[in-house]
């Protein structure tokens, strides 16, 4: 579908290469937490390092870096797409009054 608004370098779509998932999905083993062991383990979980880790890596949020075919896409750190004028041409700057230019007086608490 095409963007409603007119964009920069805005990419084409493309197929992505084919993952293979080396693990059959299973059902949610976690249970629930409510009440007093809710604060008991997220006092544990925002104070412990050793568990923070142990819960980032069950979850596997560091896995997307090891995904094969990703070395070949080029990383920015700038964005790609930009947002185009509907017109054309870029909107007049706001004006700036005067008691936005004059500096408070000091005995003026901030």
């Amino acid at each position: 579908m095409a963007p409603n608004r007119k964009y920069a370098n805005y990419p084409g779509a493309r197929e992505a290469p084919p993952q293979l998932h080396s693990e059959t999905d299973k059902e949610d083993q976690n249970p629930v937490l409510r009440g007093w062991p809710l604060i008991a383990g997220s006092t544990l979980l925002a104070n412990s390092g050793a568990v923070q880790r142990f819960f980032w890596r069950n979850a596997k949020f560091g896995s997307i870096r090891d995904l094969p075919g990703l070395v070949d896409y080029r990383y920015r750190f700038q964005p790609d797409v930009l947002v185009l004028s509907e017109s054309g041409t870029h909107p007049d700057p706001l004006p700036l009054s005067p008691d936005l230019t004059t500096p408070a007086p000091r005995d003026q608490p901030a």
